[in-house]
Formats: structure tokens, C-alpha cells, sequence
């Protein structure tokens, strides 16, 4: 888990699907509110929100989150601190088709020479 440092009072949101926001969407209940200076533990990061840049979200585990960026909290556990932004860009980079499916096409791969290997030597 990632380790960051509050820098402003922030407000701690989790969703609300009994309530929908101008857009239709679920909206969000505020929960309680983190303090300057208070250290939190982030299960995973994510985007979201309108408009031509995506609003950085420090989700912790309970599913509660807050909005991330430098506004709101840096990272403090590693000797080389990311920006929210730099952590968002990292997970939300597009793997390419090899990337993602590497593991089955090697298996599919090794099924079908098999499978020829079977048919040339069989007869």
C-alpha cells in the first residue's frame, strides 16, 4: 500500500447509489473529512470525474476515496515521489494485444504445433 500525506482538509467521499448527481450518476455522500498532516494508506489509484482532464482518486480499501492530485496529498514513502498525475499515467497506460494475452497465445501457440507435430508424425 502507498503511503501519502495530507496537505489540505479533505473531504473523504464514498458513493451512494440511492443518490444521482446532475448527470444521472451515482453520486457520493461526504463521510468525514482528513486533517493537514494526517498520513494515509491508499489501496489503488483512479480517474474519473468530466471534462479534458480525468480527476486523480486515492481509493482505500473500504472503497471510500478521496480526490488526489498535489492539492490534496503528495506520496511520502519513496525516495523518488511521483505526482498523483505521474501515478495515474502508470496504471492507465493502454497495454498493447501481445502485452495482455502474452500467457494464452503462448499456449495456444504450443497447442497447435502439437497439434501438426501429431498429424506429421501419426501416420
Amino acid at each position: 500500500m502507498e503511503k501519502y500525506k495530507v496537505i489540505n482538509r479533505t473531504p473523504i467521499f464514498k458513493k451512494n447509489p440511492n443518490k444521482k448527481d446532475v448527470f444521472g450518476d451515482v453520486g457520493t455522500d461526504t463521510i468525514g473529512y482528513f486533517e493537514v498532516g494526517d498520513i494515509i494508506e491508499v489501496a489503488k489509484t483512479g480517474g474519473g470525474g468530466r471534462g479534458a482532464e480525468m480527476t486523480p482518486y486515492l481509493i482505500f480499501e473500504d472503497d471510500t476515496y478521496i480526490h488526489g492530485g498535489n492539492y490534496n496529498a503528495v506520496k511520502v514513502d519513496d525516495s523518488t515521489p511521483l505526482t498523483s498525475k505521474e501515478i495515474l499515467m502508470t496504471r492507465l497506460t493502454p497495454k498493447g494485444f501481445l502485452e495482455k494475452n502474452k500467457n494464452n497465445l503462448l499456449i495456444v501457440g504450443a497447442l497447435v504445433l502439437g497439434y501438426l507435430a501429431y498429424k506429421k508424425f501419426n501416420k
